[in-house]
C-alpha cells in the first residue's frame, strides 16, 4: 500500500484527488460549534488557515502569505480546480490547478464564439491555455497562478 488512495482504491481517479485538494483548502469545512452546555464556540476546520495558506502557496512557489478566506471549485468550466483566496486588505487572487494521473495535457475544442472572443484562429489549443482565457474573462482585475500537477511529468 502506497498511500492512502491506494488503500480506499482509488489511486487512479482524478476527481477524487482533485475533491480531496479541494477539501483540505476550503473555508466551507471551518465549522464553528458550541461545546458542552456552557455556550463555548469554538471553530473546528481541516486545518488552520495560516496552514491552509501555506500549503496553497508551497503548491505553486509562490511567497507564503495568511490569506483571510479560501473557496475552491471542483471542475468550475471543466477547470479541475479553481481556487479563489483573499487576504486581509481584499486583494482576491485566482489559483487554478489542473490535476493529471495517468494522462498528459491535450489539446481542447474551441468554439467560433471562443474563437473570436480570444483571437484564435485554431480549432483546438491547449487545456491550460484555454483555461488561462476563461480565468482572464471571468476574473480580469485579479492575479492568476496555474499549476499543471502530473505523477507523469
Amino acid at each position: 500500500m502506497k498511500n492512502f488512495f491506494n488503500a480506499i482504491g482509488v489511486a487512479d481517479m482524478e476527481k477524487v484527488h482533485s475533491a480531496m485538494i479541494a477539501w483540505i483548502l476550503d473555508n466551507e469545512n471551518d465549522t464553528t460549534f458550541s461545546a458542552n452546555q456552557g455556550g463555548v464556540n469554538s471553530l473546528f476546520s481541516t486545518f488552520p488557515i495560516a496552514e491552509r495558506s501555506a500549503l496553497l502557496c508551497g503548491m505553486f512557489h509562490e511567497n507564503q502569505r495568511v490569506f483571510k478566506s479560501i473557496k475552491t471549485h471542483v471542475e468550475w468550466n471543466d477547470i479541475d480546480i479553481m481556487i479563489e483566496t483573499e487576504d486581509g486588505n481584499g486583494q482576491k487572487e485566482i489559483w487554478v490547478i489542473e490535476n493529471k494521473l495517468k494522462s498528459q495535457e491535450h489539446k481542447s475544442n474551441v468554439s467560433s464564439d471562443e474563437k473570436q472572443k480570444w483571437n484564435i484562429n485554431a480549432d483546438e489549443i491547449w487545456q491550460t491555455e484555454k483555461y488561462e482565457h476563461i480565468i482572464c474573462d471571468n476574473f480580469p482585475n485579479d492575479s492568476h497562478h496555474y499549476l499543471l500537477l502530473s505523477l507523469g511529468g
